[in-house]
């Protein structure tokens, strides 16, 4: 259920990753605040 929300939100796209440091998903290479 939460995956498939998570999904929903657009955060499964293969051009997004979870950055630990900002706590978030972001495009790969993007600047951590």
């Amino acid at each position: 259920m939460i995956r498939t929300l998570l999904t929903a939100l657009g955060y499964e796209q293969p051009t997004l990753h979870y950055c630990v440091s900002c706590g978030g998903h972001y495009p790969i290479g993007h600047f951590c605040q």
